[in-house]
């Protein structure tokens, strides 16, 4: 991505870091941010060195939400427009499922609305101590959208999710690490640190194992019983006859540590 670039990409060994890249606008997203974001997490995807992602915002912000002052002029476009374009903002957190690698959302500051909901698409949410969570829809005649209806009561269930829309009340980082919302607190000058070596610890492991053990717990929650013990077993004969997993095995047994190829 060009310099000027509103989302930051970049590539460092195994890990892909986004960078939610407007720090005068608390990092807001625009038409602009959303397709440069398509194409990070197609990236991400498609890499077949990226072992770990890690999402975060540049400036005191993670991201503020939808860019509010650009949106004032789209109120006016017809309800189909919206409709394709809010549909196609939303498919951005299907990407973010179909990336086979460990997410980690660094939220060093607030995390509102869109924002929230991209983090909520993380696989990990660790925060700052300065960090807030909210949603102001309820507030501004707005309904939910980008799938913050599916993700957030998955992750606090439905009651405290009805108490965070409907109060629309923002939330500190203590309170989000109370209610599950967040799994970790790191203090502010220490987060990316923490995150960068969490996320190496992804890297040096098992590719095929972290993704299939992704995509198992997302489908946990959507197949039948007897549909998902079909699909751990599938993939679980995948994984047992992998090199990966003869390595793991041997360096259990040998009492070292296991080198990890993604074979």
């Amino acid at each position: 991505m060009p310099d000027t670039a509103t989302i930051g990409f970049e590539i460092s060994g195994a890990i892909a870091r986004i960078t939610f890249n407007r720090p005068e606008r608390m990092n807001a997203l625009g038409p602009s941010e959303w397709d440069q974001l398509a194409a990070a997490w197609e990236r991400c995807r498609a890499d077949p060195g990226v072992r770990c992602v890690i999402l975060t915002g540049a400036g005191r912000a993670f991201c503020a939400g939808g860019d509010v002052k650009s949106a004032e002029g789209r109120l006016s476009e017809p309800p189909a427009l919206r409709f394709h374009a809010i549909r196609q903002m939303g498919r951005t957190v299907r990407a973010m499922r179909e990336v086979p690698h460990p997410i980690v959302a660094a939220i060093n500051g607030p995390c509102f609305g869109a924002g929230l909901s991209l983090a909520l698409a993380c696989d990990l949410r660790i925060c700052s101590r300065s960090a807030t969570f909210g949603a102001a829809f309820s507030k501004i005649g707005f309904a939910i959208d980008l799938a913050g209806s599916y993700l957030l009561p998955q992750v606090l269930g439905t009651a405290r999710a009805l108490e965070f829309h409907l109060l629309a009340e923002p939330w500190n980082a203590e309170r989000a690490l109370e209610t599950g919302l967040v799994s970790r607190v790191h203090p502010d000058e220490r987060l990316l640190d923490e995150i960068q070596s969490l996320a190496a610890g992804f890297a040096e492991g098992p590719p095929l194992s972290l993704g299939f053990i992704k995509s198992q717990i997302y489908r946990g929650s959507e197949l039948p019983l007897d549909a998902l013990i079909e699909y751990e077993a599938a993939l679980q004969a995948l994984c047992l006859s992998s090199e990966d997993a003869k390595e793991g095995v041997r360096a259990r047994n040998e009492k070292r540590k296991p080198l990890f190829q993604g074979k």
